[in-house]
């Protein structure tokens, strides 16, 4: 990692014996009782002491999605995931704020991962990798064949981010009409919109974190629209 960081002194040894996969989720700080914000300069080591099969349940993360709170996914199964199988000893490198699971465990056998975080105390000041002139050569067909060999990776993360704003249509109607819309058109302001944006983001922050399904999640979004439109309506009738 080095020299710059530090190991936190909170660690954690995950079981997995669990034939269904877990839910998708981000690691929090204090709990769940505060979300914490980003930290660009945390990373986290998931270390696999066993050797650890797709079949045996490694952990599942999803490329990507460090940056956002809620889930900019549909599917639990998808393509894009990428698991941490391997020998033992293998280790997953991640982003401290990304999206993971643990994924089916059908051997009915243990599985073992032990946690560690790690926290950047300052930042670079000079060019902590080597950078002289075979190096650099060197580091750049070794980066072109990492690039050639991941390419499949890269272009899903672009796609995700592409399509960062799909199905987000439910939220944004809803939050106008929340922030106090009108269905007659010609009320509604920009404050208000903001406010129901809020509403709704608390709203689908708390719907994850408590792991109500995706299905539900739309649908409770759908109720909330259709009573903020007929409270409007029922308004606009008892004014006339």
């Amino acid at each position: 990692m080095g020299s710059d960081y530090m190991l936190h002194a909170h660690r954690h040894g995950h079981y997995n014996a669990s034939t269904e996969a877990g839910a998708w989720q981000k690691d929090s700080y204090w709990g769940y009782q505060r979300m914490r914000n980003h930290h660009p300069w945390w990373a986290m080591i998931m270390y696999f002491p066993q050797d650890t099969p797709v079949e045996l349940g490694p952990t599942g993360i999803m490329p990507g999605t460090q940056y956002y709170e809620t889930r900019i996914f549909q599917d639990d199964d998808t393509e894009e995931e990428a698991l941490a199988n391997g020998k033992a000893g293998t280790f997953a490198l991640i982003h401290y704020d990304i999206w993971h699971r643990a994924t089916a465990n059908v051997l009915g056998e243990p599985r073992f991962m032990l946690k560690f975080k790690f926290m950047r105390m300052k930042a670079p000041a000079v060019p902590s990798w080597a950078h002289g002139s075979v190096a650099a050569f060197v580091g750049a067909v070794s980066g072109i064949m990492i690039i050639n060999h991941h390419v499949p990776t890269f272009l899903a993360i672009i796609i995700s981010l592409i399509k960062a704003g799909n199905l987000f249509e439910l939220d944004a109607i809803a939050a106008c009409f929340i922030g106090g819309a009108s269905a007659y058109g010609g009320i509604g302001t920009f404050a208000g919109a903001i406010i129901g944006g809020l509403v709704m983001g608390i709203m689908n922050n708390g719907m994850s974190l408590l792991g109500v399904g995706i299905d539900w999640q739309q649908g409770i979004k759908g109720f909330v629209l259709l009573a903020a439109v007929a409270l409007d309506i029922y308004n606009k009738n008892k004014a006339a």
